[in-house]
């Protein structure tokens, strides 16, 4: 799945505070099923493209805090 992040959203800055360059002994091997396209502003993600363990599990709560807040008005019953 792809999916284009708009620079004025939350998970925008996120990623842009998550990402670091690739180390040298880590080989490039696409794997997941979800593919984060952000724009050319702050860090160039030529080069800031990777995401840590601990990085992929900070994006993760985040992005699960994010649709709770997002779903929770629509799942509220008002009296």
């Amino acid at each position: 799945m792809y999916h284009k992040v708009k620079p004025r959203t939350n998970l925008y800055h996120i990623l842009l505070e998550l990402t670091a360059p690739r180390p040298q002994n880590i080989f490039w091997r696409d794997i997941g099923n979800l593919t984060l396209a952000v724009p050319d502003i702050g860090k160039d993600p030529r080069t800031y493209n990777y995401l840590s363990g601990e990085s992929i599990r900070l994006l993760s709560v985040e992005i699960n805090c994010q649709m709770r807040r997002e779903i929770s008005p629509i799942t509220t019953w008002t009296s």
